[in-house]
């Protein structure tokens, strides 16, 4: 695997993200719908982790330090990052919420199905936490199929809790949300286990790259 960035989400990534979506979910997002997000929902933060193409013409990418909050690194460097050109980079996955006021609502996040079980969707589960906090949330919260288990326990993992249910949430099969929220996301404690995962993700998957 090459290197990895996070970074903003752009119009460009949509066909790729839109590939990762029919793969994860069966209500999938229209083009559109990430168009509108994108341009016009000023709540709206959305994040990809992509493979480096080396022969990309883009800048070169900035090392974030072990242990490094990755949400501070984007956000920063992000105000002067030109307009990428067109290159053979890879989308892995993504990550989107909605900032209101002092809460962070996760959206939707997915891995490419050829990437799951790696780590990759835990590195970018720690970035967009780190983008809610540098934002000013206090919480997170989501909604996840009562069936998948699996991302139950990757929320679970870091903290999350389950304080509700959305009974037939889900208009393809009528099945429940389970809604779960975090910790306080700036409390010592969040953050220390916060940083303890970062620095396993960053063990697991290598170096992370951030534009």
């Amino acid at each position: 695997m090459g290197r990895l960035i996070i970074e903003a989400m752009r119009e460009e990534d949509i066909p790729q993200v839109l590939e990762i979506e029919r793969e994860a979910f069966s209500l999938a997002w229209s083009e559109g719908a990430y168009r509108r997000e994108l341009r016009w929902n000023r709540l709206a933060r959305y994040l990809i982790l992509k493979e480096k193409n080396d022969n990309s013409s883009e800048r070169e990418p900035v090392e974030v330090p072990k242990g490094e909050r990755l949400g501070t690194r984007i956000l920063s460097l992000l105000r002067r990052a030109p307009a990428p050109v067109a290159t053979g980079d890879l989308v892995l996955g993504y990550a989107g919420q909605w900032l209101m006021v002092d809460e962070s609502h996760l959206i939707t996040i997915a891995m490419r199905e050829d990437y799951r079980r790696r780590g990759l969707g835990e590195a970018l589960l720690i970035a967009a936490i780190d983008q809610a906090v540098e934002a000013g949330a206090r919480i997170m919260t989501l909604e996840v199929r009562a069936s998948n288990l699996g991302a139950q326990e990757l929320y679970e993992k870091f903290d999350f809790k389950k304080v509700g249910l959305r009974p037939r949430y889900y208009t393809d099969n009528n099945e429940d949300a389970v809604l779960m929220t975090s910790d306080i996301l700036t409390s010592a404690a969040f953050q220390s286990r916060l940083k303890q995962l970062r620095e396993e993700s960053q063990r697991k998957v290598g170096l992370l790259w951030s534009l």
